[in-house]
């Protein structure tokens, strides 16, 4: 947890921070191997010829990362738990990719409708980000007054004004209560609880960057556009329950018209 706020608040880089862990980690490896093991590991011979061929073989298959820390009654939730395929998030509100990819989110949401169970988790950077700290807070003071994907939209709506006056502004539009918004901003309230997303998201998760997706628990690293997006989706819909492809057109005639922004 000291590490955690070393980030926050000294505002160390994550990813040097999770270099250094990782160096540490695999010299202490590396003093338990043999030192026979370690010499032939290195050497020029024909042993260490097939190491490197073994390690580019490795290398070329795509490694499966799996969500460790399982959707729970604590994270915020938009779709039945009956859906074929939950899509996890680890987001922050400043960041420009993330808002690139909400406008894209949002019409697969919309597309998929109760087929889809998508779950957002904070992982803001103060580093990078200065603003996206803040802006978490303000979702889970809209959360706590079962606001928060209403706060979620206005944040990635208006990126590019996260001041806490417009928080403010967002927190009146929706409809909070705006002492208790207010309160809530001043003290801090939920802070801890962002934190303890944001450790997750690093030491669990090795979140190291936004937006990163889970489909089905296992970690996405493809595009965030509505295709990559529909094509993911029904790559994790291993019992086939979504079927795109009834639909007039196929899946190629629904992005079309979402595209275009006539609906389904």
């Amino acid at each position: 947890m000291e590490i955690i706020r070393a980030i926050y608040f000294a505002k160390e880089n994550v990813s040097d921070v999770l270099h250094d862990l990782a160096i540490c980690i695999r010299q202490r490896h590396e003093l338990k191997r043999p030192t026979s093991h370690r010499h032939s590991a290195r050497g020029n011979g024909r042993g260490g010829g097939k190491l490197r061929q073994h390690q580019k073989v490795v290398m070329a298959h795509t490694e499966i990362v799996r969500l460790k820390n399982a959707v729970n009654e604590h994270d915020h939730i938009a779709g039945p738990q009956s859906a074929p395929v939950t899509m996890v998030e680890y987001g922050n509100f400043e960041c420009i990719h993330c808002g690139r990819a909400y406008p894209e989110i949002k019409k697969v949401r919309k597309l998929l409708g109760e087929s889809l169970r998508f779950v957002f988790r904070h992982f803001p950077n103060a580093q990078t980000h200065p603003h996206s700290l803040r802006a978490a807070e303000a979702a889970e003071s809209a959360g706590a007054q079962k606001k928060f994907w209403e706060m979620h939209d206005e944040l990635f709506t208006h990126q590019q004004a996260l001041e806490d006056r417009d928080l403010s502004q967002y927190a009146k539009r929706i409809g909070l209560e705006a002492d208790r918004f207010a309160r809530d901003m001043a003290e801090n309230t939920f802070l801890k609880k962002i934190e303890a997303d944001y450790d997750r998201g690093i030491f669990d998760e090795h979140v190291t960057g936004t937006p990163t997706f889970y489909f089905n628990d296992v970690r996405y690293n493809g595009a965030a556009d509505v295709e990559s997006l529909l094509s993911a989706i029904k790559k994790a819909d291993t019992e086939g329950l979504i079927n795109l492809s009834e639909t007039p057109g196929g899946l190629r005639g629904l992005i079309d018209r979402l595209r275009r922004g006539t609906g389904g």
